[in-house]
């Protein structure tokens, strides 16, 4: 029989609701309020963007401007339902952020934001159900994340960014590349883990969770089943560990662990 869940609720076979897969709030009483606020500010900073590039059509600081709040529109139409608009805005601000950077040619800076933008096409390509195109995207922004080189020694929000585009690569390679997958999700859960004896940074283990769950999936793929199922343990445990003061995981989260709760492994 098929090592993937055939039932709707896995990943690979329904559609990802698009709240859970884009980051658009923290606290669960707050994703619609979150998704529409985000839109509207989106709409506003685009106008906004748009008037000061006509003004200064050779100031570089307003053609990155315009280029990431289009993007970051388009993560917002994510988040509301409208993928086909998203995915749009997303290439749109790609676009125009890739010719920013190369009439900006040195500026280390611009080459992390080309990376964010194509994990957001990433993200927005696997909503869509495009794997291969989402696996693309992933690989990319992995090469462009600064903190990659040799001697590197990057904090955590670098770590976290890079560790966003390694589970994405993870799940749009656990059916295709079951391999890539869980070789991505370890190289994700070995960036994650804690910097000290208690450090309990609540996103840190979140993502730690989802790192391991993903090597779950995998190895399930792969038919290591006694494996799988220690992964798939392991990764609840550490997503069952005591709440933070901040309350229960955002939807974005979540999403990700009730299909794991739910296969037979």
């Amino acid at each position: 029989r098929s090592l993937v869940d055939p039932r709707p609720a896995h990943p690979e076979h329904a559609p990802v609701t698009p709240a859970d897969v884009v980051r658009v709030g923290d606290r669960a009483g707050q994703h619609l309020a979150d998704r529409v606020a985000g839109g509207l500010r989106g709409e506003l900073q685009n106008r906004l963007r748009d008037q000061m590039r006509q003004k200064f059509p050779d100031d570089m600081d307003f053609r990155y401007q315009q280029a990431v709040s289009r993007a970051q529109l388009g993560r917002a139409r994510l988040a509301q339902g409208r993928p086909d608009e998203g995915l749009a805005l997303i290439d749109t601000g790609l676009t125009l952020l890739r010719e920013a950077a190369a009439a900006d040619a040195g500026n280390a800076a611009s080459t992390a934001k080309v990376a964010d933008v194509m994990l957001m096409r990433s993200q927005a390509r696997l909503l869509k159900g495009d794997l291969a195109g989402a696996r693309a995207d992933a690989r990319e922004a992995l090469a462009a994340l600064p903190g990659t080189q040799p001697g590197a020694a990057p904090g955590f929000p670098q770590r976290r960014r890079r560790a966003d585009a390694l589970l994405a690569l993870a799940r749009a390679s656990r059916v295709a590349e079951p391999a890539q997958a869980l070789a991505a999700a370890r190289d994700a859960a070995a960036l994650l883990q804690p910097d000290h004896d208690g450090d309990d940074n609540a996103t840190r283990r979140w993502l730690l969770a989802q790192a391991v769950g993903e090597q779950a999936w995998a190895l399930k793929q792969d038919s290591r089943a006694g494996e799988a199922r220690r992964a798939k343990e392991a990764a609840l445990r550490i997503w069952r560990e005591q709440l933070p003061a901040e309350g229960l995981p955002p939807a974005f989260v979540t999403h990700w662990f009730r299909p794991l709760e739910a296969a037979a492994f």
